[in-house]
């Protein structure tokens, strides 16, 4: 019996030993893709204003030009005391930062694997932006990031997010508020009402050891406040 119990436990062990090793690796794999991705919240925000989706149901894959990765590149740069610029406008709450053309290059490849010139950014300027918020190149061809920080009324927040693996790679589906603030806070901000989908493939060129490769918008739930009696 004593014999048996030990087999056992030696079979025990070489499959801990096997299955482990894939556990630790999965587990990695995962936590590397989530920073991946944390990298696009700045993108996402900018393009659920400009995108505009009106149905539920209605989707909207984007399109990963060079001038689409330099603008989700660009998103990731630090707003401070270094890159501030200065306030334009006439009414206050609208700032201009600078962009490194370094780190466009640089998370260009971590995050899509191609290093992006900062000259694939659209021509712009801060008086002609549409939204609260975006990246482009000025007059004098250098990149910016400009924003309105007063109040928007408007909140973006993760309800959920999912890795699954697929393939070689992962799919990641985040599901996000985005809209009237009163809203979220009515639902307890347990509610979502957009989806965002990303393919994540492997590739040795990002430091993440992955990349994004493909990302999609949905409209999943049309969220109006309740009545109130």
């Amino acid at each position: 019996m004593k014999r048996r119990l030990l087999s056992a436990l030696a079979i025990l062990a070489v499959v801990l030993s096997i299955l482990a090793p894939q556990s630790v690796e999965a587990a990695s794999a995962k936590s590397k893709v989530k920073k991946l991705v944390a990298n696009m919240s700045t993108y996402e925000y900018a393009l659920l204003f400009e995108t505009k989706l009106s149905a539920v149901g209605e989707k909207y894959e984007i399109v990963l030009t060079d001038a689409e990765m330099a603008r989700a590149a660009a998103f990731t740069a630090p707003l401070n005391d270094e890159t501030y610029i200065g306030e334009v406008g006439e009414y206050g709450w609208e700032y201009i930062y600078s962009v490194s053309t370094s780190l466009i290059k640089k998370m260009s490849k971590k995050m899509f694997g191609k290093a992006i010139s900062y000259k694939k950014l659209p021509k712009g300027s801060w008086d002609k932006v549409r939204y609260f918020i975006d990246v482009y190149r000025n007059a004098d061809g250098k990149p910016e990031f400009y924003i309105w920080d007063g109040e928007t009324e408007t909140d973006f927040e993760t309800i959920k997010q999912t890795i699954k693996k697929s393939g070689k790679g992962f799919t990641v589906t985040r599901d996000v508020f985005f809209g009237y603030w009163g809203i979220n806070e009515q639902n307890n901000h347990k509610a979502s009402n957009y989806r965002i989908t990303y393919t994540v493939e492997k590739n040795k060129a990002s430091s993440y050891g992955y990349v994004i490769t493909k990302m999609v918008m949905e409209q999943t739930a049309d969220l109006n406040l309740a009545d109130e009696d």
